[in-house]
């Protein structure tokens, strides 16, 4: 819940583009803390900004994640 307010946060304040690029960092595969799931948030809210790309904190993945998934196959 916290993480999610933080997410609405940086969205609200338009951070999201500004912090894009310094957040596309690939974390290593281990199990995701709540920093990692933040850090594919904002890349995705910055990839789909028109969207406004909601972030699931319930083992769904977003659409932009599902994406990024298919094209690494």
């Amino acid at each position: 819940m916290i993480l999610e307010l933080v997410t609405k946060l940086l969205y609200s304040l338009n951070v999201v583009g500004a912090y894009c690029s310094l957040l596309k960092i690939h974390s290593p595969d281990r199990y995701e803390t709540g920093y990692d799931k933040l850090k594919k948030y904002v890349v995705c809210a910055g990839k789909a900004e028109q969207e406004r790309a909601t972030f699931v904190n319930r083992g769904q993945s977003t659409r932009c994640e599902r994406e990024e998934a298919v094209s690494k196959r």
